[in-house]
């Protein structure tokens, strides 16, 4: 199966929907076809690093 990249902004976009509360991270990761263990990953670098981790 092919994993599409995601680019930088797009990571971001969907994190800061999960911020504002616009919806949850299975909700989130599914919407856009995103594996929600890698919306985590995700999450968890851009609270360790900021935006500049992607």
């Amino acid at each position: 199966m092919y994993k599409r990249k995601r680019s930088a902004e797009e990571k971001i976009s969907l994190i800061k929907k999960y911020k504002r509360g616009e919806g949850s991270v299975t909700s989130l990761a599914k919407a856009a076809g995103v594996d929600r263990h890698s919306f985590r990953a995700w999450l968890r670098n851009y609270d360790a690093c900021g935006a500049d981790v992607f």
